[in-house]
């Protein structure tokens, strides 16, 4: 909730009107994940969280929007929230669909127009947190390269040819993760800062360091509050502690688990 409602106050304080005419938001839901095998609940109950989701961002922004103007109760922010499944496992992949789209190619829902390329107005920004940003560098994810020598002979390293045009029409805004696992902000900022170097991480695995300047690094969460983590979520249904249910996921989502019984096995 906080990464997606805090990217929307970022880019109404850009441009408000552009802001909120020409933005959407879109919960994508992979059934094929790149590393985790599916959890327990049923794809039409994650779509129903998903749902139940949209509806709590939706009233957060009016909310937040009345509690900054002191406006009405009817009043706030309008942000048209997309739900959508896909096959496709990588971030890449899951972009190059999304720009393909009919839907979001120029004017929502609009045809084509005959010869003309609508994708270049669009711009992506993928909400992600920051144990994300390392699995999207791990190379593992586009094919060997061994050394950069190699990349001469070659021409452009499996990573490259995946995330470049990702990164031509697509942001990253990572949110840092400041728990025991991941470290500190200091730490995290410092890995995006090895990631520019001329010798640094990118270009050791085969990327280009001018993507770098497509990242958005956040102050996620405060220091000392708790983690949100969906194993934390999982955790407090199964065991029904409802005060940790409450700290994980929003009002409505809440609902559904306990409404569905769900992850109690």
């Amino acid at each position: 909730m906080h990464m997606a409602t805090s990217t929307i106050y970022d880019l109404m304080a850009k441009d408000p009107s552009k802001a909120l005419s020409n933005s959407r938001l879109l919960l994508l839901l992979s059934v094929n994940n790149a590393d985790k095998a599916p959890k327990p609940a049923a794809f039409d109950k994650r779509l129903a969280m998903m749902w139940a989701f949209a509806w709590d961002f939706q009233r957060a922004m009016r909310q937040e929007q009345r509690r900054v103007d002191g406006t009405g109760p009817t009043s706030g922010v309008s942000i048209d929230v997309d739900l959508g499944l896909c096959t496709l496992p990588y971030f890449h992949a899951k972009s190059a669909a999304i720009a393909e789209s009919t839907f979001y190619s120029g004017k929502y829902g609009e045809k084509h127009d005959e010869g003309k390329d609508n994708t270049e107005t669009m711009e992506q920004i993928f909400l992600v947190g920051y144990d994300t940003l390392i699995r999207i560098f791990n190379p593992k994810y586009y094919g060997p390269v061994e050394t950069i020598a190699q990349l001469t002979t070659v021409g452009q390293s499996p990573m490259q040819k995946a995330l470049g045009p990702f990164f031509a029409r697509s942001r990253l805004r990572v949110t840092m993760r400041t728990d025991d696992e991941w470290g500190g902000m200091e730490e995290q900022i410092a890995y995006v800062e090895d990631l520019m170097k001329e010798d640094g991480l990118l270009q050791k695995v085969g990327g280009a360091r001018d993507w770098v300047n497509r990242i958005d690094m956040v102050e996620g969460l405060k220091a000392g509050t708790d983690v949100i983590s969906s194993t934390y979520a999982r955790a407090a249904a199964k065991y029904q502690d409802a005060n940790k249910l409450d700290l994980m996921v929003t009002p409505e989502v809440r609902w559904w688990i306990e409404h569905e019984s769900l992850y109690q096995e």
